[in-house]
């Protein structure tokens, strides 16, 4: 099943980088910086593995918080 999710856009390059060739970018960032994403789900790996990029999303999202980098 193919899913549609809003995400930051920093956020979204991050899991569709980590989710490889089921996941793109399809709407650029509106003006709060939301972008949508769609996510292919064909097995249950896939769900782990959208879980694990979130979770590497998140991880970076700290690092740049504690940085000062602007979100």
């Amino acid at each position: 099943m193919v899913y549609t999710i809003s995400l930051k856009e920093q956020r979204a390059q991050l899991v569709v980088k980590e989710m490889n060739n089921t996941a793109m970018i399809v709407s650029g960032p509106d003006k709060e910086g939301w972008c949508r994403v769609s996510i292919e789900l064909s097995h249950d790996f896939d769900a782990l593995a959208l879980y694990h990029a979130g979770m590497e999303a998140q991880k970076q999202f700290d690092r740049d918080w504690k940085a000062g980098v602007a979100i």
